[in-house]
């Protein structure tokens, strides 16, 4: 009996660590992976990427005057509207990309075995779909996007730092 007790609370144990791992790695708003979570993933691929040599690409995403939709429709839409791009960004992707909140209304995502060609292709695909879906809110809710692939010898910071430059100008 204190055999089936002791297995069970260990099952549950398990569970809740396991759980509490997961909530740990996303972003309670929006249900992404967040800011730990894709250090650790990114930090993986640059290196695997840097030996094989695959291409990897990054985008760098930032919602378009989201302060104002804020001040004018409240918070409570604002995060309507970051739960919304979040699901057209996981929608838009393939199931190997990682979609992460980088914060505020950033978001990158990480396009593994993607050359710089195939990722335009695909920000492209993202900016068209986030807008499509704004309009159907009745908003002007668009994005801008900052792309960029792994380099010999990057590391995650080079890359980030691009990426940011990268949507800074596509601002």
């Amino acid at each position: 009996y204190y055999a089936v007790q002791i297995r069970y609370e260990l099952n549950r144990l398990r569970d809740e660590r396991d759980r509490a791992r997961e909530e740990a790695l996303r972003d309670s708003l929006t249900g992404l992976y967040n800011r730990r979570y894709l250090d650790s993933v990114l930090a993986a691929l640059v290196s695997l990427f840097g030996r094989t040599g695959q291409p990897l690409a990054v985008a760098m995403l930032d919602l378009d005057f989201f302060k104002s939709v804020n001040d004018e429709f409240g918070h409570l839409f604002g995060d309507e509207v970051l739960r919304t791009v979040a699901r057209v960004l996981t929608d838009g992707t393939r199931a190997g990309d990682v979609v992460c909140r980088y914060g505020g209304e950033e978001f990158l995502v990480v396009l593994p075995d993607t050359t710089a060609d195939e990722a335009t292709v695909l920000a492209t695909r993202l900016f068209t779909a986030v807008q499509t879906r704004g309009e159907e809110l009745g908003l002007p809710v668009t994005i801008s996007i900052g792309l960029t692939n792994y380099r010999a010898g990057d590391t995650v910071e080079s890359i980030l730092q691009r990426a940011d430059h990268a949507l800074y100008a596509s601002k």
